[in-house]
């Protein structure tokens, strides 16, 4: 009686969660992307940021590198010039003295100052989870790197300084460092989204030779899909399930080095790769308007990008899509702000899309 018992559980639960996964947000409008423009690249791009009067993005073969790793093609490093023309340029920078032997397939990256870039790279048995680092220029000169160890997938960064950064865990799911990523390492990570298990969190880790990553208990949740920093010392982290998305703003304990819990931003989209724009004094961030991992699968994977400020200074709204998009590029992963302009890049396509913002433009 009590197998059966389970056994009906289990299916009322499969039965309920596959629904919501599969199910599309009913009230999705799709807005303000009629005159978005849509420019090919090489490589999928996996995260973008703000780089002088351009924007600079990494792209990794994202789809080769889980079906197929030894076919995967090494990452790039692009600048993407000229946003706000209507005639996008992408140029590929030259990556210098990156070290034999290890691949490059980066996650995310962080511009810690004028021309010093850290890139999270998940080279599996090509090099296992290491943070590289770039001197920018007009070439992607490499100066060193760390190694991290079983910290799962770690995706958005935001370092502090040279010793020491905050690191958003995507997936608890081990990254294999002597091997290529496995149907089973899929089924695993699926069997924790869809359980809804929440053992993801935000690291903060000290860079040296040996990597030190500490898990922060205050930011625990099932997916943590994006971190940023303002200049006023907000750290912004976006969190995603299926149960719920919301954007958590903490402060540092300066003593410890934790992340301090200040409030919660219940929002409607998988929010990813949080950016903070300087001139703005905005975050920006792409999302997802439904559980969007199983849709990755199918033709149909809608995406835009959302802007959010500070909710605990000023009144008013503080959390907008600037656009959605049905069918133009699929899944999108990351976004950025130039001008009156936002990039959005994708896990699915070789391409970028560039949208005019509507609306309020400061």
């Amino acid at each position: 009686m009590i197998k059966v018992s389970v056994a009906v559980f289990l299916l009322a639960l499969g039965y309920f969660q596959y629904t919501r996964i599969f199910t599309p947000e009913k009230e999705v409008a799709f807005h303000h992307y009629e005159a978005c423009q849509k420019f090919a690249v090489e490589l999928p791009i996996l995260d973008i940021t703000r780089f002088q009067n351009k924007l600079l993005a990494v792209g990794n073969d994202i789809n080769q590198y889980f079906s197929d790793f030894s076919n995967a093609s090494f990452g790039k490093i692009y600048y993407l010039e000229e946003v706000d023309s209507g005639n996008l340029t992408v140029k590929e920078l030259e990556i210098k003295d990156f070290p034999d032997g290890v691949g490059f397939y980066p996650f995310g990256m962080y511009l810690l100052k004028p021309n010093l870039l850290y890139v999270v790279n998940n080279a599996m048995a090509k090099g296992g989870s290491r943070l590289e680092v770039f001197n920018i220029s007009s070439t992607a000169t490499w100066i060193g790197h760390s190694k991290f160890d079983k910290v799962g997938i770690f995706g958005d960064l935001v370092m502090e300084n040279e010793k020491e950064g905050y690191f958003s865990q995507y997936s608890s799911v081990q990254i294999p460092s002597d091997r290529n990523y496995s149907f089973m390492d899929f089924l695993l990570g699926f069997a924790k989204d869809f359980l809804q298990i929440k053992d993801s969190y935000v690291y903060h880790c000290k860079i040296g030779e040996t990597t030190e990553c500490t898990a922060l208990n205050e930011t625990k949740s099932n997916s943590v899909t994006g971190i940023t920093k303002s200049k006023f010392g907000d750290y912004y982290a976006a969190h995603s399930s299926i149960d719920e998305n919301y954007i958590a703003h903490y402060r540092k304990n300066s003593e410890s080095s934790t992340l301090e819990l200040k409030s919660k931003l219940g929002v409607r989209d998988r929010c990813e790769r949080l950016e903070w724009d300087e001139p703005t004094q905005r975050v920006y961030g792409t999302a997802t308007p439904w559980y969007g991992d199983l849709l990755f699968f199918s033709k149909l994977v809608p995406s835009g990008a959302v802007e959010m400020r500070s909710w605990e200074h000023k009144p008013g709204n503080v959390y907008r899509r600037l656009f959605m998009q049905k069918d133009l590029l699929r899944g999108g992963s990351c976004s950025a702000r130039h001008k009156n302009f936002v990039a959005l890049g994708s896990y699915l396509e070789k391409a970028v899309l560039v949208c005019p913002i509507v609306g309020p433009r400061t």
